[in-house]
């Protein structure tokens, strides 16, 4: 699916506040008709907003009033001019979350409970960092403040860390030198690959690669989570994992092979990939995921909305009625945390909502508590998820 510019989205709230100019009724128009994508995404948008306010009609709220709220909160904070999808969606999470979680709220509401107490705590969210093993076996620790060359083995450069990302260039060499970025729990990192490919590797994932890719393919190897941009090349671009491997010429796409992960998913947005399990040969098409169960080995193909495994590029976990246990293992990775269920119950309860990946956990469970019949105890850095009691 697609992800809405930051002054399309912030025409959507003003559009369900009645607040649109004539010319931005225009913008709205033009943007919707441009292309059955952008329709469809804009109607999904519009359809999960607009029922979560009907759930806050329900408890007799003031929705009109409540609409304008939240428009002047995004022209506010998003600002009017085109920003970074990443702040953007950061925005956008802050306005919607509260909407988001009140469908399940309702689900609770006959049964009389207190709410959730989580106490403040200092576990902070992910940030950039990532270390860098060369060939030789040498680690380089990636600081994000600061700029550093990378070198082969002959000591020419091949590459820059700067900025939260690892950009290496194209090298006339036939060199056969490979490297490893790994990504520790609490971490993510950006690559820029030798043909100019773009990686974003999440937290507690790994990506191998050669610092020159040879004429015939480009190879990678992936431990973990990775959202690909691939160049365009007649060269196949590969991406190998222990259960399977993902070829392509050029697309966008979300893998996800971690190892305590029952499936290995691969998500595609844009392009074509085949993914490929022994004797399976699978072609994806935008939309579209494939899943391999890693127990029984058997892959389906189902349409999915893309956003919910890609917006962790943008700095935003957006679930869809995800299971707590899946939510767990997200969080424990992104805030390198353990977690114990107190009733195995709850690992299936579903939970729907947008939160942002740099807010304290204890406010991210603060807000899932609201929503469920569990709470949550911290201790150290170990979560206890238990049964809410009841008054």
């Amino acid at each position: 699916m697609l992800i809405l510019p930051a002054s399309i989205f912030t025409l959507l709230i003003a559009k369900r506040s009645r607040a649109l100019t004539e010319e931005e009724e225009l913008i709205w128009q033009a943007w919707t008709e441009e292309s059955p994508a952008h329709a469809a995404e804009a109607q999904r948008m519009a359809q999960l907003i607009d029922e979560t306010v009907q759930a806050e009609l329900n408890h007799s709220i003031d929705v009109q009033s409540g609409w304008k709220k939240v428009a002047a909160n995004t022209r506010s904070s998003a600002g009017w001019k085109r920003r970074k999808i990443r702040l953007l969606w950061r925005n956008i999470a802050a306005v919607l979350f509260p909407l988001a979680c009140v469908g399940s709220l309702l689900l609770w509401q006959r049964q009389p409970e207190p709410a959730a107490t989580i106490l403040p705590t200092n576990i902070v969210p992910g940030s950039p960092k990532a270390e860098l093993i060369l060939a030789g076996g040498e680690t380089i620790r990636l600081d994000p403040k600061t700029q550093q060359k990378i070198t082969n083995r002959e000591g020419h450069s091949i590459g820059v860390d700067s900025a939260n990302r690892l950009v290496y260039s194209s090298q006339p060499t036939r060199s056969t030198e490979w490297h490893t970025l790994r990504i520790p729990q609490g971490g993510e990192y950006q690559l820029t690959l030798p043909d100019g490919s773009e990686v974003w590797l999440n937290s507690a994932s790994e990506l191998h690669f050669p610092v020159a890719f040879n004429e015939n393919e480009r190879r990678v190897t992936l431990k973990g989570e990775a959202y690909f941009e691939v160049k365009k090349s007649a060269q196949p671009f590969i991406v190998g994992t222990d259960q399977g491997e993902v070829r392509v010429l050029g697309t966008r796409f979300n893998l996800n092979a971690y190892p305590d992960e029952q499936q290995t998913v691969t998500t595609l947005v844009e392009g074509a990939v085949e993914f490929r399990h022994e004797q399976n040969r699978l072609r994806l098409q935008p939309g579209e995921q494939a899943v391999l169960d890693n127990r029984t080995e058997k892959v389906d193909v189902r349409q999915v909305n893309t956003s919910l495994y890609t917006s962790w590029v943008n700095g935003i976990f957006e679930y869809e009625r995800m299971p707590l246990a899946a939510i767990m293992r997200q969080l424990a990775r992104w805030y390198d945390i353990d977690y114990r269920f107190e009733d195995r119950e709850f690992e299936e309860h579903p939970f729907t909502g947008i939160v942002r990946r740099d807010q304290k956990l204890d406010k991210i469970l603060g807000m899932i508590g609201k929503t469920t019949r569990v709470t949550f105890e911290i201790s150290g850095r170990t979560i206890y998820i238990k049964k809410k009691r009841t008054i």
